[in-house]
């Protein structure tokens, strides 16, 4: 017994002596409080560098980066909240039918000042990072204690699913978490003020935020149900909340979009038939909800993921007020570890402040009534776990080796660090020559970079409008991507549709990067025919196994089990090679195979292909003398599949080196 006093004696001094250094003043500041706005710089420091990272190297995407910085420069020249990159999905043209988001107003002088993507880029690190000043303040006054109050403050700057949100483009969502723990700092604080502010910038954040509001004083006037000056508060402010959501919802009325519809279709077609149903038949709503919770069970794991970091919510009955999000996300038909049940998306915002706020709450529970030994537990065990998912989770961890391991190629590239190549600074060069009073159709990727504008577009065209530029690159991962979410156009086939029309001309060709331009027919400006790509030992072995020697893929036909009839030169033959189904713009090239044939003067058939081999663009049947051999081939439009393919006959063996494409001109 005697030890464990000695324990907890040890530990109050060790307690004490921190408290009291960090209470120590360094010009007129508290040591602790020059730890906090070192740690709010260091987070706004790192993660605005990688951002800018993200899109120097074209990895951040219109939708919905370019949404924003159209939404805010079309705004600023005296077309409020006008944007045309959704015009199948908003045929209004304004962002407010689709996201009700006033908050958006904020920005608009900071964006003034410096109108580029990058401001909002910066600025969601700062919004994001800032949400430790209120947290330590709730900290503060629940704790009473510096130490433990940074830790939490620490926390929720490790916390992945804060990194996720950052990583991701921007979005005005990034304000919630700052807001939400405002709001529970101010009701601690008394400070009536600031509550009603907090509310209302929370209200404008999105049409979702009031939800959160209403959820927050619904529990916290239980909580606070003695508290006559708080309680009263508490209820005006549900009442506005409510109001406000109604008022909303009349406003976006039949403006849903049909993916939100669908995410939450098993309840009905629309909000009040939803509710409708509800009231008509409570036992059907309330099973069908639970079976949208629990299945798949692997959607579950998502609270594991997010909650366990900040478990200490548990202990507090401030943690319902998570389920503001919780639910809505569960009962959706996202699929687990996508949509709203991702963690590398926007919408944990919905989620981090109550559940932050919750678990200081609860950690406020066990620190005044367990003794210092279980107290101790729950904070190291609380650091451990949010350690191990910083490291496993985050960006800034092993998240993408992670997701590589898993084999989850996408976000395994997608949460890599970036890089950016010279082609990148290349694309760069090139969209600065494109003047910022044209319209532009291009993809999801390059788009981030041409929000500037009246009009942009990388989905769906309105009928009969014909954009001034034409802008890709076939070199770029993320060319062909558009969001599936709205059954949007694929953006080559939107081109080519344009490009079939005669009307434009190649204004820049530079590293398999086009620029079209409407009623242009002299010479590029700007031409620079480097494009060379190589492709090795891929697809190989449709029908066979084969083994790799010296590093070329080598094959032996006589293993093979499918033979036919190669049509134009009539030879019986098996497919050895086929793929990579890449992507090749408008212009002639060079296909270069480099490979060797036993025995020598064997006779194999060249070729080059799309859509899964229906559409032959060249071929040839050669005596397999050599090592090289090349065919050239003519586009005059987009193709996304092509395939460069060998067959061989009967007791043939081949070792596959490699294939190379050369850009050998645009006419």
């Amino acid at each position: 017994m005697s030890e464990i006093y000695t324990g907890c004696g040890e530990y109050m001094e060790i307690a004490i002596n921190i408290e009291n250094i960090l209470k120590k003043r360094i010009y007129k500041l508290e040591l602790s409080i020059i730890l906090l706005l070192s740690m709010f710089i260091l987070y706004t420091v790192i993660f605005s560098y990688i951002t800018i990272l993200r899109y120097l190297a074209f990895k951040t995407t219109a939708f919905d980066l370019a949404v924003y910085t159209q939404v805010l420069w079309n705004t600023l020249h005296g077309l409020p909240f006008y944007y045309t990159l959704e015009t199948n999905v908003v045929p209004t043209y304004n962002f407010l039918s689709l996201h009700f988001a006033p908050l958006i107003v904020i920005i608009l002088p900071l964006y003034y000042l410096i109108p580029d993507a990058r401001t909002l880029l910066v600025l969601q690190s700062m919004v994001l990072a800032a949400g430790i000043f209120p947290l330590y303040g709730l900290a503060r006054r629940l704790l009473n204690n510096n130490s433990l109050s940074l830790l939490f403050a620490l926390l929720y700057l490790v916390y992945p699913p804060l990194h996720g949100v950052n990583w991701f483009d921007f979005h005005i969502e990034a304000f919630t978490p700052l807001l939400v723990l405002s709001v529970f700092y101010s009701l601690e604080a008394k400070k009536i003020k600031l509550l009603y502010l907090s509310t209302i910038l929370l209200l404008m954040v999105i049409e979702f935020t009031p939800i959160i509001a209403i959820s927050i004083f619904t529990i916290m006037f239980l909580v606070k149900i003695k508290d006559r000056l708080i309680r009263k508060h508490l209820v005006i402010l549900l009442i506005i909340s409510i109001i406000y959501l109604f008022s909303i919802l009349q406003i976006l009325h039949g403006q849903v979009s049909s993916f939100r519809l669908r995410m939450w279709s098993q309840f009905g077609g629309s909000v009040e038939e939803a509710v409708h149903r509800a009231l008509q038949d409570p036992k059907w709503f309330l099973e069908t909800l639970l079976r949208s919770i629990f299945l798949p069970p692997s959607k579950i794991l998502y609270v594991f993921i997010t909650f366990l970091p900040a478990f200490s919510a548990i202990f507090s009955p401030v943690v319902l007020t998570t389920l503001s999000w919780y639910l809505p996300a569960l009962a959706s038909n996202s699929p687990p570890f996508g949509i709203y049940l991702g963690i590398y998306l926007h919408y944990p915002s919905f989620l981090i402040g109550q559940l932050f706020a919750s678990a200081i709450y609860g950690f406020s529970f066990i620190y005044r009534n367990s003794n210092k030994k279980l107290t101790t537990y729950v904070v190291l065990l609380q650091v451990l776990i949010s350690v191990v998912f910083f490291v496993t989770l985050s960006p800034l961890g092993f998240a993408s080796h992670l997701m590589k391991i898993l084999g989850n190629q996408y976000y395994a590239e997608y949460l890599a660090f970036p890089s950016v190549s010279q082609h990148d600074v290349l694309l760069e060069k090139v969209l600065n020559m494109i003047p910022s009073n044209a319209s532009v159709y291009t993809t999801n990727d390059i788009g981030s970079h041409l929000g500037n504008r009246r009009y942009l577009f990388v989905s769906a065209l309105p009928e009969g409008f014909m954009p001034d530029f034409i802008v890709f690159d076939i070199s770029r991962p993320y060319w062909l991507a558009t969001p599936v979410t709205e059954n949007y156009p694929l953006a080559y086939k939107v081109i080519n549709d344009l490009l079939k029309t005669g009307r434009y001309g190649l204004y820049i060709y530079a590293d398999g990067i086009y620029v079209y331009k409407l009623g242009y027919s002299g010479k590029p400006v700007m031409y620079m025919p480097q494009f060379v790509r190589t492709y090795t030992a891929f697809n190989g072995s449709a029908y066979f196994a084969g083994q790799i020697v010296n590093g070329d893929l080598c094959l032996n036909s006589s293993q093979a089990t499918y033979w036919f009839i190669y049509g134009r030169y009539g030879l019986n033959v098996t497919t050895v090679v086929y793929g990579p189904y890449t992507v090749l713009g408008p212009g002639r090239y060079l296909v270069t195979y480099s490979l060797t044939v036993i025995p020598n003067g064997q006779p194999i058939i060249l070729d080059v292909s799309a859509d899964v081999g229906r559409k032959v663009l060249n071929s040839s049947l050669v005596k397999g003398s050599g090592n090289i051999y090349t065919l050239e081939i003519y586009l005059d439009k987009i193709i996304n599949d092509l395939e460069f393919r060998v067959f061989v006959s009967k007791d043939t063996y081949i070792c596959f080196s490699y294939i190379q494409v050369r850009f050998a001109g645009y006419g």
